[in-house]
């Protein structure tokens, strides 16, 4: 089984990026060229017979360089200073940060170049994943005083083996401590001021130039309150769709997003789950539907019925021990099929939070098998 990175990155985001890229640079560099090769994958299963190569990847990654290096310089200072450290182009890293957003842009979008546009109605290949992350928010009420939020993300089998702890002191902003893979800005984590954010992808027919969902995590995570952050992420120009979970020491809350609407839920009873399809009725005309999604809604049924059984309180111990039901349906929330006999994803990570204590618990892999590692700002 993987084990987790960890790495203390301080002062200026340039100097944290360039400490970020040296410490992990051949890592992150087989983790690039790894993501590379998915997002071509990924084009050839629902647009088979398109011609594209690695050069029309990373040109779709230049043309939206623009309106990152726009969003936020701190931001911007750190993802640079990550490429110049490991020694790789912008463009590749920004495949490694954005691999889910971009293969939609590349596959939907003209962002190639080839005049070719995919139809989420479009006749061909089915099946496959979205990366089948499952996430939740218990609310306040639920957990006896403060909210706790979660995910398994699930990726293809490898990722879990670039898998980082990122524990960012900057000179003038907030501390974070994040999840991510090595190269990349914040997957899910928390901050020094109690804010938590988790994410799982959702696939929209709508992607545009815009910035990719970790810039987006990265910035709410210099927000003071859950409601600030999810103003950050609503407000965000985005590449593509996504679902954000975010809470801090009172409120949580779900957004689910696709690159040009959103849907918000304030989480102020019980439990609320998401998986990888769109739920909020005003969304659902813009989801892309040659997706298999059976797994997904048998996912998210089947933690919520989890939640529902619990007969007290819930801890962080308890969401942990959900989050390792390895009962399989037409999925499996903590899937650990690393050796792809039911599909080409697995669960490559898990994490729980506790904005209010500044608790983060993470493993590499799933929660059944990988190890539970504790980690407080």
């Amino acid at each position: 089984m993987s084990e987790l990175r960890y790495i203390e990155v301080t002062g200026s985001p340039r100097a944290m990026g360039e400490a970020h890229g040296e410490m992990f640079r051949d890592a992150i560099r087989r983790f690039t060229e790894r993501r590379i090769e998915y997002c071509l994958g990924f084009v050839d299963k629902y647009a088979p017979g398109r011609p594209i190569g690695r050069e029309d990847v990373l040109r779709a990654a230049e043309n939206v360089m623009k309106p990152h290096r726009q969003y936020d310089d701190a931001i911007w200072q750190e993802f640079d200073g990550i490429a110049g450290g490991a020694g790789i182009s912008l463009p590749e890293l920004l495949v490694g940060n954005g691999l889910t957003d971009l293969r939609d842009l590349v596959l939907m979008g003209d962002e190639t170049g080839d005049g070719q546009r995919e139809s989420g109605n479009a006749a061909g290949r089915g099946g496959g994943h979205t990366g089948e992350c499952t996430s939740f928010a218990c609310s306040a009420e639920a957990c006896g005083g403060s909210p706790i939020i979660g995910q398994t993300w699930d990726m293809h089998p490898d990722a879990r083996d670039y898998l980082a702890i990122v524990r960012r002191r900057p000179s003038d902003a907030a501390e974070t401590l994040s999840l991510t893979t090595v190269g990349c800005l914040s997957l899910a984590g928390l901050n020094s001021e109690g804010v938590a954010v988790c994410n799982n992808n959702l696939v929209p027919t709508d992607p545009q130039s815009g910035v990719n969902y970790l810039f987006a995590i990265t910035r709410a995570l210099a927000a003071t309150t859950a409601l600030e952050a999810v103003g950050v992420i609503e407000e965000t120009s985005r590449l593509s769709g996504h679902n954000f979970v975010v809470g801090d020491a009172s409120s949580a809350f779900n957004i689910e997003m696709t690159a040009t609407a959103s849907a918000r839920t304030e989480v102020r009873h019980g439990v609320f789950v998401h998986a990888n399809h769109y739920t909020a009725p005003e969304l659902l005309s813009a989801a892309y539907e040659r997706i298999d999604l059976a797994g997904s809604r048998w996912r998210e049924t089947h933690l919520v019925e989890l939640f529902r059984d619990v007969p007290h309180l819930i801890t962080a111990d308890v969401c942990w021990e959900l989050l390792s039901d390895n009962t399989r349906g037409a999925g499996a929330v903590c899937n650990e099929d690393y050796d792809g006999i039911y599909g080409e994803s697995a669960t490559a990570a898990t994490v729980v939070i506790e904005p209010a204590d500044g608790r983060l618990i993470a493993s590499a892999g799933g929660a059944r098998l990988g190890r539970a590692h504790s980690f407080r700002l």
